[in-house]
């Protein structure tokens, strides 16, 4: 097959992932291993840039890139994108470096370039067990949030994109606007019936940082306050079609692959969160993108909460007072003992004389 794949692999303090991902890609029997790929590498300081450096004399057809800075991994993914269309093949693959490949079934991919098919989704992890060309078009910007889970044909990414996926990094799917656009525009979209790459993430002794926001310390509140759930369902209004957001938006909250128990776990846990922390107005941004019915159970949940922590901290507030009340009689007793039994003979007065009016002496002594 020509070489018409631009393969770009993202990679920041993987040392131990990136060998295995270049190992893969490079092994006799796989099919890229002789395209043109590019590692950005986003200012690594665990020993993978001198790996690196070492392993591109081997290959000449891989060129390493070194961010002057890390500039974030979700600017990184944005970055290659852009870096792609400097290079002339048609299509796009970026990929991460803590996943595993599986070439057996290439031949799949191969049929779509040579039919000049816009979108080639290679993971099906996201969507059911059966399923139709057809029938996976609400599954796809969940399954697509996976970045190498597609390979796009350049010409998607036009200005309008590009400034979209940079303006998104705070929600974590920048990726997203590729599929969302394709969709937007009718491309054709295929996914694979043999799964080519396989998600790190869900390795059992994967021990790797999946925080979006490795290698800083101080962080935009707003980038801090994003989850998951408020980033996808940001991502999703760059979705024309509204009724597709919503489904979209449904899938994700039901899938075993984001929230262990579905949606329960969203309401239950993930909203609780929301509350706790005084950010019921993210949830409006969800609500956004939802079903009617969610609405509803998300407004229930945030009246439940509301009333079961605003009981807890009223609890803590009056047991906080008379903890102070207490610290302070203590002190007193003890460091001004004279002023101490000056102030309780004062109270013992007043509280006499208060009875006493209660019970109609209009006297104050």
């Amino acid at each position: 097959m020509k070489q018409n794949i631009d393969i770009i692999i993202i990679t920041y303090n993987r040392l131990k992932f990136i060998k295995r991902t270049l190992d893969s890609l490079f092994a006799e029997t796989s099919p890229v291993r002789e395209f043109e790929i590019t590692i950005l590498d986003n200012c690594s300081t665990d020993g993978t840039s001198e790996f690196l450096v070492s392993f591109a004399k081997e290959h000449p057809n891989l060129k390493v890139v070194r961010n002057i800075r890390n500039i974030g991994g979700n600017a990184n993914i944005c970055r290659a994108y852009e870096t792609s269309l400097t290079k002339s093949a048609d299509y796009v693959w970026v990929l991460c470096d803590d996943d595993n490949y599986d070439f057996s079934h290439w031949d799949e991919v191969e049929e779509q370039i040579a039919k000049g098919t816009d979108v080639i989704c290679v993971c099906n992890y996201a969507l059911p067990k059966e399923f139709t060309q057809k029938d996976v078009v609400p599954y796809l910007p969940l399954q697509l949030s996976f970045v190498p889970a597609g390979i796009y044909k350049k010409s998607i990414i036009n200005d309008e994109v590009l400034t979209n996926m940079y303006d998104s990094i705070f929600t974590m799917f920048q990726q997203d606007i590729l599929c969302l656009e394709a969709l937007n525009k009718k491309k054709s979209i295929y996914v694979v019936k043999n799964e080519i790459v396989h998600n790190g993430v869900f390795e059992e002794k994967n021990d790797a940082d999946y925080s979006y926001t490795r290698g800083t310390r101080h962080v935009l509140k707003r980038r801090n306050d994003t989850t998951w759930t408020l980033g996808f369902s940001n991502v999703l209004t760059y979705l024309d079609d509204e009724n597709l957001r919503k489904q979209a938006m449904g899938i994700a909250l039901n899938s075993k692959c984001i929230f262990l128990h579905g949606i329960s776990d969203f309401l239950n846990a993930e909203i609780r969160n929301y509350v706790r922390n005084g950010g019921e107005h993210y949830l409006e941004e969800i609500k956004n993108v939802v079903a009617e019915e969610t609405k509803k159970q998300i407004d229930e949940k945030i009246i439940e909460f509301e009333n079961e922590i605003g009981h807890k901290r009223k609890e803590f507030f009056v047991y906080e007072d008379k903890r102070i009340k207490t610290k302070l009689k203590n002190a007193l007793k003890k460091h001004c003992p004279n002023l101490f039994k000056f102030l309780k003979r004062s109270k013992d007065m007043l509280s006499v004389n208060f009875n006493n009016n209660r019970g109609g002496d209009k006297s104050i002594v």
